[in-house]
């Protein structure tokens, strides 16, 4: 009997502890299909619980999962058709001509700002660049590039100068050793000449 007694007190705390939730779910919209069930236990539990004896516990679960799982049907429902309206609402929303053309607006003014900013970005690394060329040509010694171009070009004349009187001086000597090589070969022209006088004798 005490057995039996300690069951029906824990069915009896069950549907009130179950009632309380199923109440308190319906402030937590699509999640009031939990208190739904929760609801739907409180009222098996305590109907249970009275059978075997009534308790007020028991009872006070009762009609609070009645009215626990009725509010929290209705809610369910509710939120359900106005999140199926609001969907619906959005995609006619989304589709229609008019946010398009917002849509579109948007994206244009997006797309001019980027290209501004674009814009900019090159205009200050031109001048950047610019900027960093005068620097450069400002930093080089003008006068000492120019006095080291003209002595480099007075050397390379000086050189091919040199160069000129070597060859022109190396080819004398060649045309002399010739002509000298010349003048010692012997022609034969001695021998003809004294041919030519015994005959005419």
């Amino acid at each position: 009997m005490a057995d039996e007694q300690k069951k029906t007190n824990g069915m009896a705390v069950a549907s009130l502890v179950c009632g309380i939730l199923s109440l308190v779910l319906i402030c937590f919209g699509m999640f009031a299909w939990i208190g739904l069930i929760l609801g739907i236990l409180a009222i098996v539990f305590g109907v249970v619980a009275n059978k075997k004896g009534k308790d007020g516990k028991a009872t006070a679960g009762l009609v609070m999962g009645i009215v626990g799982a009725a509010i929290s049907t209705i809610v369910f429902i509710s939120c359900a058709i106005c999140a199926y309206n609001v969907n619906k609402v959005s995609k006619e929303v989304v589709n229609s001509k008019e946010w398009n053309e917002v849509f579109d607006s948007i994206k244009d003014k997006s797309d001019k700002k980027k290209d501004s900013k674009k814009e900019e970005s090159t205009d200050e690394l031109s001048e950047a660049l610019d900027k960093a060329a005068d620097e450069i040509v400002d930093s080089i010694d003008v006068d000492g590039l120019e006095q080291g171009l003209t002595d480099a070009a007075q050397a390379l004349t000086d050189g091919l100068t040199d160069a000129a009187k070597e060859v022109h001086k190396e080819t004398a000597k060649g045309l002399k050793g010739m002509f000298q090589a010349l003048g010692e070969i012997d022609w034969g022209l001695d021998e003809d000449e004294g041919a030519e006088e015994e005959e005419s004798n």
